[in-house]
């Protein structure tokens, strides 16, 4: 599994000297204190606190807010702006992972986009050949008219907050084929959105004893 809260360390850190002059006067306490405020910031948004978290961050180290203000306002290894502090040393290890994941989301995006507008311009097949491509999209419907899937918008693409081929994934293997229904599912969930109730319903529901599951989600997603 990725470590998402991963960050490079130089070896040779303790010979910068900034950090030499903080350890000159705080010792391996402030050397310590130091490193759990690095930490700490990796797994904020932006790489950045708020100075109102410095007491609740000197209790969780044993130490007092005097001691954790002074190592970050006295050694420039950190700046203050507005109310909060970062670490300008981070932001710059940071950038090269930051950049590399962006590329990397930007391009699962295109391909995700890629892949809908071949479904959506593939012409229409009979029942036999949708179930051979796991029913993509639907093309038949109660009248016999033909109805299809509804392209979601450009924001469900983006895997940090949405799982849209997931969600179709689990609603193929749940044999959800009807258009309406899919669409109806697809807009109730916000496309996939992290956190919704659909994954609740998806993950949680003994679908042995369901025999409408399209209606079961839609109800669910409803209430």
């Amino acid at each position: 599994m990725i470590n998402d809260q991963y960050f490079p360390h130089d070896a040779t850190a303790a010979n910068n000297l900034k950090l030499m002059a903080l350890i000159q006067e705080e010792g391996a306490k402030g050397y310590g204190v130091y490193w759990f405020l690095i930490e700490f910031l990796r797994q904020q948004n932006g790489y950045r606190g708020q100075l109102k978290m410095l007491d609740m961050l000197a209790r969780r180290i044993k130490t007092t807010r005097v001691v954790v203000e002074r190592i970050i306002t006295h050694y420039a290894l950190f700046a203050v702006e507005d109310d909060c502090f970062f670490s300008p040393g981070l932001n710059e290890r940071m950038r090269p992972l930051d950049d590399k994941r962006a590329a990397k989301s930007d391009q699962c995006r295109r391909a995700a986009e890629t892949k809908w507008m071949k479904i959506r311009q593939q012409p229409p097949a009979c029942a036999v050949q949708e179930e051979e491509r796991k029913e993509e999209e639907r093309k038949i419907d109660d009248e016999g008219g033909h109805s299809s899937i509804k392209a979601p918008p450009e924001y469900a693409f983006n895997k940090k907050t949405h799982n849209l081929e997931g969600l179709l994934q689990q609603l193929a293997r749940l044999k959800i084929n009807d258009s309406q229904e899919v669409n109806a599912i697809l807009k109730l969930s916000d496309y996939g959105k992290l956190g919704n109730t659909i994954w609740q319903l998806l993950y949680h529901t003994q679908w042995g004893k369901i025999k409408t599951p399209g209606k079961f989600l839609i109800a669910g997603l409803k209430s």
